[in-house]
């Protein structure tokens, strides 16, 4: 995985894209190449051999055309301009087009009045080989310069790579340029509000999110998110170091889908020479200005990204919700008398994701299983130090004084802490056609359920062909086919195989003739 992160020299504070191993541990030393070199605490600008400015004079590119930090000299429209710094241009103005002019954003602070300022007051930009600036490579930098005259911000510069065609790069070529201009730029922006910046994970978990804003589906965030569906408890985010804020981008697009982009800016603002953990602070604008909790958003947040991947269902939640791994249970237990349960530790606003499969074993039948979404919803304990809280849950197949029947699923919960935890339970039944009256499963799970049975009169001989009809809501006939009769367990029924005809969540209807008979009924089916 690659992540940016905080490095802090002293005084001097930069953000940088570093390439991290799975498990999300930098290894060594931070160590910087021959081309960027860090004196009296700064950052220092580097001459290259070139410069070219954009049109509208934001921005300042430097880069070199021989040596190890040269771009590709291809010119395949003849104006004299690498192809490859043309199209760093356009991405820098078109990032500053959306960045500020359309999502209102600070512009960056002007460095005209330093003496050393890359020969201009635009932004300046460095191309070179970042591939093996650290150890392990980095995507991009960002640095604030220090402006005496601003009582405000600062100012910034960037560091970008000459190619992202490297193999440490997940994110390749041109898309691996868009992101990460996107990313470092924003960083600019934020130098620009305040000189003593936020959380770490603050600024990484808004250039994250900015990166989808500026450059829709490239979607590399999803690097950074796949893990944290994975492994939720790993990456818990009010404890967890600046790399969790790359994570975390997803739920700025949650509050972005939900309440309108200008949340996210109005988040940041928030934060500007205050005190105290980010989170609170939150927690109170929330509540001021959108009238809802801190928890409240992160209880919902937590079931969007439950629906994601194969789970994903078209039209609701994140757009992008079917481009993620989607979440995986962390544990899969199979119930055996007389109880299953799963007890853990969790900080506040932390989510956790377990399986439980209940075992049927009669032939044709499929198991019942539940998914369990649980979220600390306890704000009262975060803190810089947060005390971390245990939730408990038990499934049983008996009734027990103080728990609860499981909706459709003849098995019994129970769960303790209701006050801190919020247990949010999806329900699979399986296949069962020795005890079902109507279509089974029912409902009917589109991305769960491969057949759907339909029951049949004991009049009907086993292997006659009868007449299937289904109907959408309004009584359109959406499919028609001859099928077998088959006995399943002593029933006599038909077996549907849906391949994509059912394709939505609704309310059928459905007829079952032959030449003696025919039936009528309905359905629900849900994806």
């Amino acid at each position: 995985m690659f992540l940016t992160y905080f490095i802090l020299f002293l005084n001097f504070t930069f953000s940088t894209k570093i390439i991290f191993d799975d498990d999300h541990k930098h290894h060594g030393d931070i160590l910087l190449n021959d081309s960027i070199s860090i004196q009296d605490d700064k950052l220092v600008r580097t001459n290259m051999d070139r410069f070219v400015d954009s049109p509208t004079g934001n921005f300042r590119v430097h880069f070199d055309t021989s040596g190890v930090e040269a771009v590709s000299t291809l010119d395949e429209d003849f104006n004299g301009i690498p192809d490859y710094i043309d199209s760093t241009i356009i991405f820098l103005e078109h990032s500053y087009d959306v960045e500020v002019n359309q999502l209102g954003w600070n512009k960056p602070l002007s460095d005209s009045s330093l003496s050393d300022n890359g020969g201009s007051g635009a932004v300046d930009v460095y191309i070179m080989d970042l591939s093996t600036a650290y150890l392990t490579g980095v995507y991009g930098l960002a640095a604030p310069i220090d402006l005496p005259s601003s009582k405000i911000g600062n100012s910034g510069i960037l560091f970008i790579d000459n190619n992202y065609t490297d193999s440490i790069y997940k994110t390749q070529s041109y898309e691996g340029l868009k992101v990460t201009i996107a990313h470092e730029f924003h960083h600019v922006i934020q130098f620009s509000y305040v000189k003593n910046h936020p959380s770490p994970i603050v600024f990484e978990m808004m250039a994250t999110y900015i990166e989808d804003k500026v450059f829709e589906g490239v979607l590399d965030m999803k690097n950074y998110v796949n893990p944290l569906l994975k492994n939720p408890l790993n990456y818990q985010l009010s404890e967890g170091g600046g790399y969790v804020g790359y994570m975390y981008n997803i739920y700025l697009h949650y509050l972005d889908l939900k309440y309108g982009q200008q949340i996210v800016e109005e988040l940041w603002v928030s934060l500007l020479n205050k005190q105290g953990n980010y989170l609170n602070i939150w927690n109170a604008f929330l509540q001021e200005n959108y009238n809802v909790t801190i928890e409240e958003t992160f209880l919902e947040f937590h079931q969007w990204c439950y629906y994601t991947g194969e789970k994903s269902i078209a039209g609701k939640y994140f757009p992008f919700a079917d481009k993620l791994d989607g979440m995986i249970p962390k544990n899969v237990y199979t119930y055996s008398n007389p109880s299953v349960s799963e007890s853990k530790q969790m900080l506040p606003l932390g989510f956790n994701l377990f399986k439980v499969i209940y075992p049927y074993t009669i032939t044709g039948s499929t198991n019942d299983t539940i998914d369990v979404l649980i979220t600390n919803v306890n704000a009262e304990n975060i803190d810089f130090d947060p005390k971390s809280d245990t939730y408990f849950f038990a499934t049983t197949k008996y009734q027990k004084d103080d728990s609860q029947k499981l909706r459709n699923i003849d098995y019994y919960y129970q769960t303790d802490f209701k006050e801190t935890f919020d247990y949010y339970i999806i329900e699979y039944p399986g296949l069962h056609p020795e005890d079902f009256a109507g279509p089974s499963p029912s409902p009917y799970k589109i991305s769960l359920h491969g057949k759907l049975l339909f029951p049949v009169g004991e009049n009907h001989q086993a292997f006659e062909k009868v007449e299937l009809q289904i109907l959408s809501s309004n009584m359109k006939s959406i499919h028609r086919e001859k099928i077998s009769i088959e006995i399943i367990n002593n029933k006599k029924v038909i077996s549907f195989s849906n391949n994509n005809i059912l394709n939505s969540s609704g309310v059928y209807y459905y007829t079952i003739k032959s030449k003696d008979d025919s039936k009528f009924g309905k359905f629900a089916v849900v994806k």
